[in-house]
């Protein structure tokens, strides 16, 4: 809080760390890396001895009176600390969890500062530029884009949307952008050509009719130059330009199997040179963009329409594919343990804007509806997180509540309130219920909306990953055994219940395609036989013909 107090601008009194020109921007990363240093130490000194294992591991260990020590794995950088994997990892299944609610995102949305925002330059102090001035437009863009997130939400511009996630980004020369996937209600999707021309135009606008618009999309919606015309652009790979910049004119949108469809870019004549080589920039050069929100924000904001729903996996990784890192090898000596600490130190890349946006608090990222992550384990198999330079293992199973986790209570509220869970599912338990985490039980939502993520369960996890299976199947479960039955029947093992349910594919449906192969196969083999038989006039017995075919054919045939 004190290095944030210390980059905001006060009306009294000379200020000196605002007029260090390049030197300010050292002094917001070696501020930022100062802070980031002491979380990290918290996790190295305390969170790093802490350890993680299932309470059944942990009662072996109180019966056996093995060191804790001993047994579990190590918690190092758990999910809830910014910017590592593990977060990365979460944020990412929860926007799943999202499509699964609300369906596939319609509109991608990427907007970028632009240092020459009046907000910005009118406040820069003299000869600044907007480099010598990270706090400024990290503040100025969290502003922009929070109206940009008004206008999509609540002034509902594309529609009424039914949920969005965005993250904050950096580039590598210091500029925040956003990504923003929105999630439209069924009414307002776009879902032919026309629509797509309502929201997203390919093309220069009209300098006489819009001369506000007609500047922004030249001086920040233009892809180039690249190719022949500037062979070292930062998008050639392998001699063409990784975003397949000049375009093809196209005379009406069309979809494609891909992500995007293929925008109108007509051969209109209009063009616009600039740069250095004076090049000619054409319908071919212009980044697919909403004419509306351009010229609003006068900034750089690609709007894209996804209309493919196999872009969307890819494109939810893409948003959280993490921070900007650098790209290094490490080679470890044979037996030296991996140390996440490390790594993520020696490979981290701090800009100074994303330092004064960690320094001011500002959202990296958000969602909606919110996402409740569940836990999933089978009973008496949660896990537990302990210290086991401080406690015990008797310790440890005698704190109070440590039975109730929140799938026991889940089970509880169904028998509680069994009106209420009538149908419901466990991962929908948050859309009726709300988490008391002091009391350990579900209550019944009063206010709000959120939605449910159960944590992800491989195959190889056994019995936990058929629990998951019925959990997304089975509803208002009451107990264990209640999981465990069907029609009337308690199975031994969540496996066996699930493929009674139906849940899993056995191999059934193999042995029938193998035995009809085999009726098929052997009556070709007898219609062989016979017509040799014909035709050449054996004189062998047929029946002994058959026999040396078929070892095991009865007298009866």
């Amino acid at each position: 809080m004190a290095t944030a107090y210390q980059l905001h601008i006060r009306s009294t009194g000379f200020n000196t760390i605002h007029r260090e020109g390049r030197l300010f921007q050292e002094i917001c990363v070696d501020k930022y890396a100062q802070i980031e240093h002491e979380r990290l130490g918290y996790f190295r000194t305390t969170h790093f001895k802490r350890r993680s294992d299932r309470r059944r591991g942990l009662e072996d260990a109180a019966a056996n009176g093995t060191d804790l020590a001993d047994v579990g794995t190590r918690v190092i950088l758990p999910s809830s600390f910014i910017g590592g994997p593990r977060q990365m990892s979460q944020l990412y299944h929860d926007a799943m969890a999202i499509v699964r609610y609300c369906g596939k995102p319609d509109l991608f949305i990427t907007m970028t500062a632009n240092p020459k925002w009046e907000e910005i330059t009118s406040a820069l102090l003299p000869g600044q530029t907007a480099q010598d001035r990270p706090d400024l437009v990290a503040r100025v863009f969290r502003l922009k884009f929070e109206a940009l997130l008004a206008l999509l939400t609540k002034e509902c511009v594309f529609g009424k949307y039914a949920g969005y996630v965005y993250t904050i980004e950096f580039q590598k020369r210091g500029l925040p952008h956003a990504h923003l996937l929105l999630i439209l209600q069924a009414p307002y999707k776009p879902r032919n050509p026309t629509d797509y021309d309502r929201i997203v135009s390919a093309e220069l606008p009209d300098k006489t009719r819009f001369p506000e618009l007609h500047e922004t999309v030249t001086s920040c919606m233009l892809h180039g130059p690249c190719g022949i015309a500037n062979p070292t652009a930062p998008c050639m790979k392998d001699g063409k330009c990784s975003k397949h910049y000049p375009k093809p004119y196209a005379e009406t949108t069309t979809s494609d199997n891909d992500s995007y469809p293929i925008y109108r870019r007509r051969d209109d004549d209009q063009t616009v040179h600039k740069g250095r080589i004076n090049y000619e920039f054409t319908n071919r050069d212009v980044v697919p963009h909403n004419p509306y929100l351009s010229q609003t924000f006068n900034c750089h904001i690609n709007v894209e329409i996804a209309t493919s729903i196999s872009a969307v996996k890819y494109l939810y990784k893409y948003i959280y594919k993490g921070h900007d890192r650098t790209a290094i090898s490490i080679q470890r000596e044979e037996g030296e343990a991996v140390d996440e600490i490390q790594d993520y130190l020696d490979a981290r890349y701090v800009s100074a804007s994303e330092a004064c946006w960690r320094i001011f608090g500002f959202n990296m990222h958000h969602n909606f509806p919110s996402v409740e992550r569940l836990p999933v384990h089978v009973e008496n198999g949660q896990s537990i997180t302990y210290n086991p330079d401080t406690e015990t293992a008797e310790e440890v199973m005698s704190r109070p509540g440590i039975d109730t986790t929140m799938l026991t209570a889940f089970f509880d509220a169904c028998t509680q309130f069994p009106e209420l869970a009538a149908g419901l599912l466990y991962p929908d338990c948050p859309s009726k219920f709300v988490w008391k985490a002091k009391e350990k039980k579900w209550a019944p939502r009063q206010r709000g909306f959120a939605i449910g993520r159960i944590q992800f369960s491989p195959p190889s996890a056994g019995e936990q990953y058929y629990l998951r299976m019925l959990l997304y199947t089975v509803p208002a479960p009451t107990s264990w055994n209640y999981l465990r039955t069907f029609d009337g029947i308690l199975y031994p093992t969540f496996q066996v219940a699930c493929a009674e349910r139906g849940l899993l594919a056995d191999d059934d449906e193999w042995h029938r395609c193998l035995e009809e192969a085999g009726e098929i196969q052997t009556g070709h083999k007898l219609r062989q036989l016979f017509a040799a038989i014909l035709l050449n006039n054996s004189p062998l017995n047929p029946y002994d013909l058959l026999r040396r075919h078929f070892h095991n054919l009865s007298d009866d045939c």
